[in-house]
């Protein structure tokens, strides 16, 4: 059994999920395959994928690996941090340029700097309260620069107990010993799979750590530092899939 984690947005669904991709990913199960999604997104892509696109996942590492899933959508892993003020956190993002932040917990918060762009359901710092647990915060900057720098000061304050990971002008600030790497590490056991039997995909910055892990794909649309980390390229899951079940056809019969 072999295991393929995808990351979702410029990987899975890079030119959308259509039909020929949903009989590809049929025909890797039926060769008694596993594939899942390893995202910076929340738990309820599972739902959303099956219902917009009549996908089924076989996992989901959502938050960038801070809460995993199985099939059945069931909690296997989530992660927190006792150790950092959130309301400090966010008050340091508001500082080094960041407009809003979205706060995901056991319960979600957009939390904005000014009233003015304040709409029903969101949050000012003030109204902000730490939250049971902690999956990661999330931030925009005004460019990929900006964010590289807000991405240091963060590291140099929080080090200890948050990781950064930048994705363009974005960023996600997941608990330590989160990753995507560790995420899909954490997968793997629970198949009981050997690493050897791990495949990951991806196209950005914050997918590198598992690009570097496990034999690994950048997507061509990927940017420079994904590919460099990747073994090899490839243009769509699709193509990714028929490559695989290929070389596996050719091993077994050698």
């Amino acid at each position: 059994m072999k295991i393929l984690g995808c990351d979702y947005d410029g990987t899975l669904n890079f030119g959308g999920i259509g039909q020929e991709k949903l009989k590809m990913i049929e025909k890797w199960r039926q060769a008694g395959h596993k594939l899942g999604v390893v995202s910076g997104r929340g738990p309820d892509l599972m739902a959303f994928v099956q219902k917009e696109f009549g996908l089924r996942l076989d996992f989901l590492a959502a938050f960038n690996g801070g809460i995993i899933l199985n099939e059945r959508q069931e909690i296997l892993f989530e992660a927190d941090c006792k150790e950092v003020d959130l309301v400090e956190l966010v008050q340091d993002l508001f500082a080094w340029g960041c407009e809003f932040a979205h706060v995901n917990s056991d319960k979600y918060y957009l939390v904005q700097r000014s009233e003015e762009n304040l709409k029903e359901g969101e949050y000012l710092l003030k109204n902000l309260t730490c939250p049971r647990l902690l999956y990661q915060v999330s931030v925009v900057l005004d460019g990929v620069d900006e964010a590289a720098k807000t991405v240091k000061r963060i590291a140099e304050k929080y080090g200890a107990f948050l990781t950064p990971l930048q994705n363009e002008r974005c960023i996600d600030i997941v608990p330590k010993g989160v990753s995507k790497a560790d995420g899909v590490r954490r997968i793997a056991e629970w198949y009981a799979a050997q690493e050897k039997d791990i495949i990951v995909v991806g196209d950005n910055f914050n997918d590198i750590d598992m690009l570097k892990t496990y034999k690994s794909y950048a997507m061509e649309n990927g940017v420079a530092e994904a590919k460099k980390a990747a073994r090899f390229t490839t243009k769509n899951i699709t193509d990714l899939i028929e490559n695989e079940l290929r070389e596996e056809n050719v091993a077994q019969t050698l």
